[in-house]
C-alpha cells in the first residue's frame, strides 16, 4: 500500500503503525500467558534483581493499579508470580517470578525476538540499535516525567 506523501515525515503516524504492527504480532507471540503482551511486560519487569510492588509495576507500565492486581491475580494462578508482603511496608505485596514464569518468560523472549527481528529485518543493524536505543531513552524520558 503506497503511504500518502504528508504521512510519511509525521510522527505519530509512524509510531502508529509500527505499535499496530507490534502489537499484533507480539500478542500472537505471547498468547499462553495470561493477558498477553501485558502479562509478558509484568513478568520482563519483574525479571531483573529488584522486586517491585504492585503499584510501581502499575506506574511503570501505565496501568491502572485496580487492572494490575487482576493482572498479578492471573499470573500466580497461573503459577508464573508469587506475591509476598513487603517487609518495608505490609500493605504493599511484592512480586517476583517462579521457576516457572521464567522458563515461561525465556520462551517468550525468544518469540517477541523473532517478532522484532522481523518487524525491523528491513533496517540495516546500526540504524536498527540506533532506533531500538533511541526509542528506549524516549520512553525512559517519558516514563521519568510521570507521563
Amino acid at each position: 500500500m503506497a503511504v500518502m506523501g504528508p504521512l510519511r515525515d509525521d510522527l505519530g503516524w509512524a509510531l502508529r503503525a509500527i505499535s499496530i504492527a507490534f502489537q499484533e504480532r507480539a500478542g500472537a507471540a505471547v498468547v499462553d500467558i495470561p493477558s498477553g503482551p501485558r502479562g509478558y511486560l509484568v513478568l520482563l519487569a519483574i525479571s531483573g534483581d529488584e522486586t517491585p510492588s504492585q503499584l510501581q509495576l502499575a506506574q511503570t507500565l501505565g496501568l491502572d493499579k485496580t487492572r494490575m492486581t487482576y493482572l498479578i491475580d492471573d499470573l500466580e494462578a497461573a503459577g508464573l508470580v508469587t506475591r509476598a508482603p513487603d517487609p518495608a511496608d505490609r500493605r504493599a505485596r511484592l512480586t517476583s517470578l517462579t521457576p516457572d514464569g521464567r522458563r515461561t518468560l525465556a520462551k517468550a523472549k525468544e518469540a517477541i525476538t523473532a517478532v522484532e527481528d522481523d518487524l525491523l529485518g528491513g533496517v540495516a543493524e546500526p540504524a536498527r540499535e540506533a532506533f531500538r536505543s533511541g526509542l528506549a531513552g524516549v520512553a525512559l524520558g517519558v516514563v521519568d516525567s510521570g507521563r
